[in-house]
């Protein structure tokens, strides 16, 4: 399973260049992390169990946790 989306600020613009990672969730996943591309894409793969998982996002400016379902079909994380 994979989880993509997109990450935006609070103006609804993406921000590029952060790190998007599986904190914690049910199921194994990799440790791995994605980047985010100049439209604030990102996409996770590799993920064996459906359920909540957490999501830790890192920026040149800041940290911040979300808790996200997966499979899911797409996820916008507002920073």
């Amino acid at each position: 399973m994979t989880l993509e989306g997109q990450l935006i600020n609070q103006q609804n613009q993406p921000v590029p260049d952060a790190t998007v990672l599986i904190q914690s969730g049910p199921g194994t996943f990799p440790e791995v992390a994605a980047m985010t591309d100049a439209n604030g894409k990102f996409i996770l793969s590799g993920v064996t169990q459906s359920g909540d998982y957490q999501i830790l996002v890192t920026t040149a400016a800041e940290q911040k946790s979300f808790t996200v379902p997966i499979p899911a079909t797409s996820q916008t994380l507002v920073l």
